[in-house]
Formats: structure tokens, C-alpha cells, sequence
């Protein structure tokens, strides 16, 4: 007698696929209960790096879905839409993450494909068209679904404009579910833009207040008006968990200031990183619980004043090479405040490498990824294996990116590490054999813990990548084991 997986264990199972579109379209061949099951998971997020033919389909599939009232707005443009099947299934209710870039890109393309234009053809008026369908064709989706979870919004085109559309209508219903607000590119935009993402940071203000993530990218820091649609937004989460800035110029602090709860703080290119603009930060009693620093010109004073505030909240940190000038005083305070530290991604340029280490022993680490950013020094046989006698005693997963290791320093590494690694990632630029595998394979044979190997590598030919034979057999000792 055949078995049938149960409805829900299926539902959950395919989660899992939601980014692997191929795979889901052959699910959904199946038959009509996973045909069920998997259209919505196809359409949760339709939008994303589509080719020129599939985004025009997905604007055709969008407009077939419309009623006949809701696509009378054609005809006012002189528009003639041919007739179209009725379909199986309401597609717009299924979207949970909309990005308004993409919709009217994919517009774009649409009205290009209608009219049999060239991408360069199309004249300046026509954006007009192209803006009013982008339009209502928004409305139409923020209409339709009902639990919207992302909202992405920034500008396609000179021509294209930003809509409110915390007004359009179901918004509060379609938008009350949001759980991540990105918005981009505003520097670049015109007054009349600028106005409408305003409306539309005071309007989500009203609409939702569980968004966990907000990010923000090339804002535009002088328009008063949006910096306050942008923290009254920010005060009216009541579970703001992750906080994002990328190319920020100015003072941060009227920002931070609106953070009233332990969030992740992430900072990406932005200059003015003062430590007077962190004593808000400093002085809360809230804490950071995870810092990620990545091309910002923060001084190394400001980074360890700001560790040793965060009175053991710190999970986790990421720090760029501006770190590379850093002393051993960041290990040192790192093991000395921030005791529930349990991940950090560093860069590593420091002659003196083996004291910069020395105090990484004491923290309670369990993730580490070590980059590699030195031209030179940091290849010795020498100095990679004394790295390992520092490595934590609580260390489970370890990265190590650009270590340029030989085979006898390599195994020295290990053997000087007495932590209990679960999990091993490699990026060797010049490739790794059969040799080196067969190194961590005796190691995982004597540790008896090593359960996963994952490694990148540039191909240089044959002898810098193992053989399938090489693989096969240390999967007899580590389970999980994947190159690229």
C-alpha cells in the first residue's frame, strides 16, 4: 500500500526549497496536492534578477490576475490588453516580499515588450504610462496580499517616481506583517520623491510596528523631514531586533538615539564614527548585542570604548581591515568585557601576530573566522601552527580565509588545537588536494568531532582540487563535506 507524506510535514519540507526555484518547478509537477503546496512558495517572492522574457511574463501574469474594473485604467492610456484565461490560482495573495524597484523594472520591461521597443526607445512621455501602471499595479498587489513580511524601495529610472504606498488601499492590512524595511538610494532622488518616502515612513509608523530589521542605504542626511519620518519610524518598533547604515556621512547620533532597544547594530561605509556619537549607545542600559563594522573610520579608541561598554551583551562581532592597526588591546578587551561573545569575523593584518593572538585564549568563543588581509609575513611554518595553541577551548566552528598554509604547517595547526572544532571552513587561494584532505582526515580521525569540511578555492588545475576518491573516503570520518 503506498504512504502519502501528511499536508503539514510537506508544507514544512518545501520551506526548505523556497530558494531553489528550479526544484520547486519540478514539485510542482507532482501532482495537485504539492502543485498546492508550492505555488505559494513560487510567488512569496516572484521578484529578483528575472531575464528580459521572464519579467515581461510576470507583469502578463500579474495583469491576467486583475478583474476586469481593475484593468479599465488600459484603455484610459490606450492600452489594449488581448483576452486572457481565467487562472488557477490569485497570485498576488501569495507575495511576502515586495520590492518596488523590481516591480517597476519589470514594467518597464513589460511596456517595452507590448510596444516592440528597444529598451533605448522609449520616449520621455511615456514614463508617464509606464509610472501610472507601476502604480496601479502596486495597488493591486498591496490589495490582494495580506501578509506582506519585506518591503524594498528605491528608484528605477530618472523618469520613475515613488509611490505612497502606505495609502494605497489594504495597506494596513498588507503591510501591518512587515518584518523587514529596506529603503536605498534617496540621495539621488528629487524633492517630490523625498516627500513621498516621508508619507511612506510616517504611514508605515502607523501601519506596522513589529519590524525586526531596518536598513538603510545612500540616504539622503539633509532632508530634515525624511531623518524624521525615518526615527519616528524607528520609535514605533517594539521589536527592532537588527539595524543596518551604509554610506553615511554625517552625525549618526540623531539615530542612535532612537534606538530604545538591544538591537544588532551593522555600519558599512560611514564616516563620522566619533565616540561622542555612540554615548547614547555607551550610556544605555540596553547594550549591543551584535556590532558589525565593515569599511567605516572608526579609530581603534572609539571600537575598544564601545566593547568595553556593552557589559557582557555582545553575541556576536565583525570587524573589517581597518582593525589591521589594532594592537592586542582588542583581544584583550574582547576576553575581558565581553564575556558572551560567541562569534567574531576578523581581519588580520598585524606584524605581530602572535601577541595579537595570545589573549584570544581566554575569550568563550565558539565561532571564529580568521580573514587574511597581509600581503606577506603571516605564511611562516613557524607562525601559522603557534596560531592553533591559542585558538579557545569552547572554539566549535572555525573559518580560516586567505591562510596561504603548506601541508607540514597545516598539520602542525591542528595538532596544536585542543578545542572541540565541529565545523571546519577553508578559502585556500591556491587550492586544496589530496593531501591536505587527507591531514584533516587523520585529524577528524583522532579528535573524533569534526562533522562538517566546506572549502572555497580558485582552480589551478588538477592537483588543486581533491579527487572524488580522496572525498569519498573522508566521508567515512566527516559526514558533510562540500567545495566550490
Amino acid at each position: 500500500m503506498s504512504t502519502q507524506i501528511p499536508f503539514e510535514c510537506l508544507e514544512q519540507i518545501l520551506k526548505y526549497l523556497l530558494y531553489y526555484r528550479s526544484t520547486l518547478f519540478n514539485c510542482l509537477l507532482v501532482n495537485r496536492l504539492w502543485c498546492r503546496q508550492v505555488v505559494p512558495l513560487l510567488w512569496s517572492r516572484p521578484f529578483g534578477r528575472l531575464q528580459w522574457k521572464s519579467s515581461s511574463r510576470l507583469i502578463k501574469t500579474y495583469i491576467s490576475c486583475m478583474t476586469k474594473d481593475e484593468k479599465s485604467f488600459f484603455t484610459d492610456l490606450d492600452i489594449f490588453l488581448p483576452e486572457s484565461s481565467s487562472l488557477l490560482f490569485s497570485y498576488a495573495k501569495y507575495l511576502r516580499k515586495f520590492n518596488y524597484y523590481e516591480l517597476s523594472a519589470y514594467v518597464n520591461i513589460w511596456y517595452c515588450d507590448y510596444y516592440q521597443y528597444g529598451d533605448d526607445n522609449i520616449k520621455s512621455d511615456e514614463y508617464i504610462k509606464i509610472n501610472l501602471i507601476t502604480k496601479e499595479l502596486g495597488k493591486f498587489i498591496i490589495s490582494h496580499s495580506n501578509l506582506i513580511h519585506e518591503l524594498y524601495i528605491s528608484k528605477t529610472f530618472c523618469f520613475s517616481q515613488i509611490m505612497d504606498i502606505a495609502s494605497f488601499p489594504g495597506a494596513k492590512i498588507s503591510l501591518s506583517h512587515l518584518r523587514k524595511i529596506k529603503i536605498t538610494g534617496t540621495r539621488y532622488m528629487e524633492t517630490k520623491d523625498l516627500n513621498d518616502i516621508s508619507n511612506i515612513l510616517i504611514g508605515l509608523s502607523q501601519i506596522c510596528t513589529q519590524v525586526r530589521d531596518i536598513e538603510i542605504s545612500k540616504f539622503h542626511e539633509t532632508n530634515s523631514r525624511l531623518i524624521e519620518g525615518l526615527i519616528t519610524l524607528i520609535k514605533s518598533q517594539q521589536n527592532l531586533s537588527k539595524f543596518t547604515v551604509s554610506y553615511w556621512t554625517l552625525n549618526l547620533e540623531p539615530l542612535i538615539l532612537a534606538l530604545e532597544t538591544q538591537i544588532a547594530l551593522s555600519l558599512h561605509q560611514c564616516d563620522g564614527l566619533y565616540l561622542e556619537n555612540f554615548q547614547t549607545i555607551i550610556n544605555s542600559p540596553f547594550g549591543l548585542k551584535k556590532l558589525y563594522l565593515t569599511d567605516n573610520n572608526m579609530s581603534s579608541d572609539t571600537l575598544i570604548t564601545l566593547l568595553r561598554s556593552t557589559s557582557g551583551t555582545l553575541n556576536q562581532l565583525t570587524l573589517d581591515e581597518r582593525a589591521r592597526i589594532l594592537s592586542t588591546n582588542i583581544f584583550e578587551n574582547i576576553a575581558t568585557h565581553c564575556s558572551n561573545l560567541s562569534y567574531l569575523d576578523i581581519n588580520i593584518l598585524n606584524p605581530n601576530i602572535l601577541n595579537f593572538f595570545r589573549p584570544l585564549r581566554q575569550t568563550q568563543l565558539k565561532h571564529l573566522i580568521l580573514n587574511n588581509v597581509s600581503s606577506k609575513g603571516l605564511y611562516d611554518d613557524e607562525v601559522f601552527p603557534e596560531i592553533g595553541k591559542f585558538l579557545p577551548k569552547t572554539l566549535q566552528n572555525l573559518g580560516l580565509i586567505y591562510w596561504d598554509f603548506t601541508l607540514q604547517s597545516l598539520q602542525s595547526f591542528l595538532r596544536n588545537c585542543d578545542c572541540p572544532i565541529k565545523k571546519i571552513f577553508l578559502y585556500k587561494d591556491n587550492g586544496l588536494n589530496d593531501d591536505h584532505l587527507n591531514i584533516i582526515t587523520q585529524y577528524a580521525k583522532g579528535k573524533g568531532i569534526l562533522k562538517s569540511l566546506s572549502f572555497l578555492f580558485r582552480f589551478y588545475g588538477k592537483n588543486s582540487i581533491p579527487s572524488q576518491e580522496a572525498i569519498k573516503k573522508a566521508q567515512e570520518v566527516i559526514p558533510l563535506i562540500q567545495g566550490k
